[in-house]
């Protein structure tokens, strides 16, 4: 029977966001599919177009979702009964664009919403632009400790540590943003002064098991 031991590694590192992550959801509604669509299309050019009145660049402004539905309501006769009538469509679509942490920016460009003529339900998060180096010195800090208490395990329990068998971890997006998160709607009033606030630092923390034989 092949001897085995597995050790979790766990580590945790911090940063500061660098990156703002803004997401707009805008709807239209009309009881003519095309117009309905026409109107949100119309909605998502006149957003793009104050992301580049504000210094961003209009193209970096990507649809994530879109969908159409068909919109009913139930009503009553005059006999009492019930019954589905339709009443048009609702086109929903979700906008997103990341660029640089600046408030000066952020607040040009909230203005610039506000100003578009759109009132579109927007969310702000926050997140480092370039995650690959936090990752792989989150992964190297994680098999360090692991190897060392397995070391540890193996010498207080008179036995030599073996290959290598099997590392098992997963890594989910949502641990790269920061904790601080704002929704706003663009028809409430702001000025490039009303936003000058700090993000939490991001806190990423992983763990990693890791299982080698054991002679």
């Amino acid at each position: 029977m092949e001897r085995t031991i597995t050790v979790q590694g766990t580590a945790t590192l911090s940063a500061k966001p660098d990156t703002v992550v803004l997401t707009l959801n805008i709807s239209a509604r009309s009881a003519d599919y095309a117009k309905a669509s026409d109107e949100s299309n119309t909605q998502a050019e006149a957003l793009k177009t104050a992301l580049g009145q504000a210094g961003l660049d209009a193209n970096s402004l990507k649809t994530t979702n879109l969908s159409v539905s068909a919109e009913y309501q139930t009503v009553s006769d005059e006999q009492g009964n019930f019954q589905r009538v339709f009443i048009g469509y609702l086109c929903l679509c979700t906008l997103r664009t990341d660029f640089e942490l600046d408030m000066e920016l952020l607040g040009k460009t909230i203005t610039a919403i506000n100003q578009s003529g759109v009132c579109p339900e927007f969310s702000l998060d926050f997140a480092v632009k370039n995650p690959a180096a936090l990752k792989e010195a989150l992964l190297q800090k994680a098999a360090a400790e692991a190897r060392e208490n397995a070391l540890i395990l193996c010498r207080a329990s008179g036995v030599t540590l073996g290959r290598l068998i099997h590392i098992d971890y997963n890594w989910g997006e949502r641990g790269m943003l920061s904790a601080t998160r704002c929704a706003l709607k663009s028809d409430m009033a702001f000025s490039a002064g009303a936003l000058n606030f700090i993000p939490e630092d991001i806190e990423f923390r992983k763990n990693v098991t890791f299982t080698w034989e054991i002679n």
